[in-house]
């Protein structure tokens, strides 16, 4: 059975599910995230995490506003997604700037280490590309993605205007 009132029209009806599945996928995402990080004792990655988990639950927020229909429901859903990009742009660039070389390695089998080495391409250098390249794509995933979704919120609020005047 829905949670949601029948009155409502298919763009506010979109709005609600979107922002449940988007929102629980935050959740789970950054709590998984939470998780592994505290096991790691990685206080930055953990620190991160626990700010992903607020976007999550800004969204799952901003959600409940505009299943009751107050439109300031939408402030909340376009602020997680400018929260969540800063969080994850910080949690990169944290990661380039304090790249773990020596432990990476240690983790990596002597095996790959070697093709690499007889390649001709140097492992220190190789991983720190990797993990250069790797964060730079997560950060440009996160702007496109994250910034759809707010400019999807920010026409639904538009569109579906103020019904009692809250704002």
């Amino acid at each position: 059975m829905s949670d949601l009132p029948p009155r409502l029209d298919s763009l506010h009806v979109r709005v609600l599910r979107i922002s449940r599945f988007n929102g629980m996928s935050v959740l789970v995402i950054a709590g998984l995230g939470v998780v592994f990080s505290l096991l790691g004792v990685d206080r930055f990655g953990t620190g991160c995490g626990m700010l992903a988990v607020a976007a999550g639950m800004m969204e799952l927020h901003g959600r409940s506003l505009v299943l009751e229909e107050d439109h300031r429901g939408f402030a909340w859903l376009t602020g997680s997604q400018l929260w969540l990009i800063a969080v994850i742009t910080v949690y990169a660039i944290g990661r380039i700037q304090n790249f773990d070389l020596k432990t990476t390695l240690q983790l990596m089998p002597k095996d790959s280490l070697d093709n690499l080495t007889q390649a001709g391409i140097d492992p220190h250098d190789f991983l720190l590309l990797t993990n250069k390249i790797g964060c730079i794509i997560l950060i440009v995933v996160t702007f496109v993605y994250q910034g759809l979704m707010w400019r999807f919120y920010r026409r639904a609020a538009a569109a579906l205007g103020p019904e009692d005047g809250a704002a």
